[in-house]
């Protein structure tokens, strides 16, 4: 059964993905960002850089490139982002998604 089989993975090959470590531009520096949750309409950030609602952002991914967002929630370990609706956002969380997959299936692979 798929479920079995998932639940046996072991938990240190999914806080290992490369495809979860972005970067965030905001307010004019650069700070470090993980995707916790991502879709075609925003993603939800670990980061420790306070940000605020409604702060234009621009969210760096490795592979799967670049986003304009803007905050619109703050919680104690990140924030929520909107990405403005299109072909793009549904292109770069797509590619994260991918991104970290491969490189966690890569990990099991070569271990």
């Amino acid at each position: 059964m798929i479920g079995n089989n998932i639940s046996e993975f072991p938990r240190r090959h999914a806080a290992i993905r490369s495809g979860r470590f972005c970067t965030l531009h905001a307010a004019g520096v650069d700070v470090s960002a993980a995707l916790r949750d991502i879709s075609a309409a925003g993603a939800f950030i670990e980061t420790d850089y306070a940000l605020h609602i409604d702060e234009p952002v621009v969210l760096s991914h490795p592979l799967a490139g670049a986003i304009r967002a803007q905050v619109v929630r703050v919680g104690r370990d990140g924030a929520a982002l909107r990405f403005l609706a299109g072909e793009d956002a549904a292109t770069f969380a797509l590619a994260s998604l991918c991104a970290g997959m491969t490189s966690a299936a890569d990990y099991t692979l070569n271990a």
